[in-house]
């Protein structure tokens, strides 16, 4: 293993940084425009997030109540 600079260290450091950010706006830009396209929503897709949720948290208490 060969030793690194503080400063390449740093650079990796914000260079990862900065692909995480790039990564994680990408999926959300794209889905954004789709959905502006296709006129769904902001509220629409907030109640079906959170029907979701609540269905799956309903469905994992019951699997929990039934294997024990």
């Amino acid at each position: 293993m060969e030793k690194m600079s503080i400063k390449e260290f740093i650079n990796k450091i914000l260079a990862g940084a900065a692909m995480g950010i790039v990564v994680g706006l990408i999926p959300n830009a794209i889905f954004g425009e789709i959905f502006k396209a296709l006129g769904v929503s902001v509220q629409f897709l907030l109640l079906w997030g959170t029907l979701q949720v609540q269905f799956n948290l309903q469905y994992l208490y019951l699997w929990g109540c039934l294997l024990l």
